[in-house]
């Protein structure tokens, strides 16, 4: 097995960027699903913009479902 300057081999570099990638992808959708339920819950534009803003979803960019 071949080692990397940082000791790690190639299965292992490949095997965390897989599981990095699979993160990233299950906080996206859990990100989507949570400006879902504010959108629903907003009594407005402007609230579901506030509301989006405090919770620190607002300005992401969103991928269709």
């Amino acid at each position: 097995m071949s080692r990397t300057a940082h000791g790690f081999g190639k299965d292992d570099q490949g095997r965390w960027s897989a599981a990095q990638a699979a993160y990233e992808v299950s906080c996206e959708a859990q990100s989507r699903r949570a400006r879902r339920v504010v959108a629903g819950m907003a009594v407005d534009a402007a609230d579901c913009a506030e509301l989006l803003d405090m919770l620190g979803l607002a300005g992401r960019p969103t991928t269709p479902a």
